[in-house]
């Protein structure tokens, strides 16, 4: 996914050292699937007794099917909500930030961080 690229592009990874970063042995992790095809990854770590920090990996399957992807994704995040209220995410691209506001999170202002600037996102309480 085009969009996506650009966000791990602009933290100096690709596509699969972001997956692989977001595996860590704390991490709780589940697979999506559109007619049958891997559509994205979505993984949340905790930070907190009630929060965690959530990312997810698209595939292109995404790119045809950008809606029921956005109706999957809007069934998650609540769902994750439940375990852990406060849900934060950080964008890095225009897209990225376009991409939070559309499923639920609240963009605050951004922050800089070693070359990147990135944009929490906030689902559910304050972080």
């Amino acid at each position: 996914m085009p969009g996506f690229e650009a966000e791990v592009a602009a933290l100096g990874r690709t596509p699969l050292e972001a997956l692989l970063a977001g595996l860590r042995p704390d991490a709780h992790v589940w697979a999506v699937t559109l007619d049958g095809a891997l559509a994205v990854v979505v993984g949340a770590r905790p930070i907190g007794p009630s929060r965690a920090q959530v990312w997810y990996v698209p595939s292109r399957v995404v790119e045809t099917k950008r809606k029921d992807f956005v109706r999957a994704m809007r069934l998650i995040f609540p769902a994750l909500a439940k375990q852990w209220p406060n849900l934060l995410a950080y964008a890095q691209s225009d897209i990225g930030v376009r991409v939070a506001k559309h499923l639920g999170f609240r963009v605050m202002a951004p922050v800089r961080q070693n070359a990147a600037t990135l944009y929490p996102c906030v689902y559910g309480g304050e972080i």
